[in-house]
């Protein structure tokens, strides 16, 4: 992987993790 696209993904993963937090939680409570 270019270390370009590896530093263009750094800003996405803050809200890639709150996606997947957000899937656990809701699927957690049904």
């Amino acid at each position: 992987m270019p270390l370009g696209t590896l530093i263009s993904w750094i800003p996405m993963i803050p809200s890639a993790i709150e996606i997947l937090l957000n899937s656990l939680t809701s699927g957690h409570r049904t």
